[in-house]
């Protein structure tokens, strides 16, 4: 997530995207993500993990263009930040409670035998 998007900006554009890209694409050849400390933008889930003294955190994102939503999911392990489940959703905003319920059968569907 760029700092534009994790401080809740709402004029974000194909920057932010790249910014996300080139994020992940450090962490996946370090293992580690790219930036660390505890600002909005860069806290991570380990450190969340700690301070809840929870296993597995959700993490995500909604974008909206017009009537179109692209809302992402992820489930991530605490204990040294690997995704343990993650989807995409791209829907029509005029129902968003379905689109709710959508990214919560598909997340219990994920856990089912792990929990």
């Amino acid at each position: 997530m760029s700092p534009e998007q994790a401080a809740g900006e709402r004029a974000v554009d194909a920057r932010s995207d790249q910014y996300a890209l080139g994020a992940m694409t450090y962490e996946m050849f370090t293992g580690e993500p790219p930036h660390s400390g505890a600002t909005a933008q860069n806290i991570d889930v380990r450190d969340i993990g700690a301070r809840l003294r929870v296993a597995t955190v959700l993490t995500g994102s909604v974008q909206r263009a017009g009537d179109k939503l692209r809302i992402t999911a992820q489930l991530v392990n605490t204990s040294d930040g690997v995704s343990q489940w993650s989807d995409t959703f791209d829907r029509s905003a005029a129902d968003i409670f379905a689109v709710q319920d959508e990214v919560t059968r598909a997340l219990i569907t994920a856990l089912k035998g792990k929990v």
